[in-house]
């Protein structure tokens, strides 16, 4: 049984192609309660490397850079246990909190972050209760009460799903679908699903570089899935003959391995 973690726990390295041109964005904050000098750093999701930093001057810090397409960035300040989740874009973004209540900062400027923020408060719950289901289910044996479990798994599974469903139908011009559909992969890894969810994406998001990389993601996923062409080998038979997969094209074949 598949184990279902928290969302952050899920982003997968995203290297975007660097054609499009970069513009800036200015992210404002103002973190009240917090030592004079306390450091401040920024990652980019998949990058273990700090990408900027600084530190906190007056309750205030600022960061300025450029990027060429919407992406999650991760703000890790000394001391502070979970870093504060910000979709990053070409604008002005403030931010907003206090240190004794940083689960409640708030966020304002970037479009991509309000959607991201939307999508993240209806699909990180039933995340967390698959997680539970989960657990329960790999603690309990064989029985009643295990199928009961199960049923309400596959119930929790199924709404999930359609909070992604829902979002692509309502967000089809959002960077952030793109980017869901890259990190939610796991929870389900139907490569129809996602092809027929990637073609209600608008076309400049099918287009953007966050599209094409979703377009490699999806070219690699279909190698050696069920109803794509068979990855082709050569293997000698019985008689030292080589014989390769494609030689018997149009035609039905058992493959049998053995050793």
């Amino acid at each position: 049984m598949k184990k279902i973690f928290y969302l952050a726990a899920l982003l997968l390295p995203l290297t975007l192609l660097s054609q499009v041109p970069a513009r800036p964005f200015t992210i404002n904050a103002k973190l009240d309660g917090f030592a004079e000098g306390t450091k401040v750093s920024l990652y980019q999701n998949g990058q273990q490397t700090e990408w900027l930093s600084t530190t906190i001057k007056q309750g205030k810090f600022s960061f300025k850079e450029k990027l060429a397409e919407p992406s999650l960035c991760f703000i890790v300040v000394d001391g502070v246990q979970k870093p504060i989740e910000v979709f990053t874009e070409p604008a002005v973004i403030t931010i907003k909190g206090k240190k004794d209540a940083m689960d409640k900062v708030e966020i304002t400027g970037s479009k991509s972050h309000k959607d991201f923020a939307e999508f993240v408060a209806a699909f990180l719950p039933k995340a967390q209760h698959l997680n539970a289901l989960s657990n329960s289910l790999n603690q309990s044996p064989p029985g009643a009460e295990r199928d009961a479990v199960m049923t309400t798994y596959t119930s929790v599974s199924q709404a999930m799903q359609q909070v992604i469903d829902n979002f692509i139908k309502s967000h089809p011009g959002s960077y952030v679908s793109a980017f869901i559909l890259s990190i939610t992969y796991g929870f389900n890894e139907d490569l129809a699903v996602l092809e027929a969810r990637f073609a209600k994406l608008s076309e400049s998001i099918r287009g953007s570089e966050s599209g094409k990389e979703l377009k490699e993601f999806k070219k690699k996923k279909k190698i050696g899935s069920v109803g794509s062409m068979a990855i082709d080998f050569t293997q000698e038979d019985t008689t030292g003959t080589p014989v390769s997969l494609s030689s018997f094209r149009g035609k039905y074949v058992l493959v049998d391995f053995w050793a």
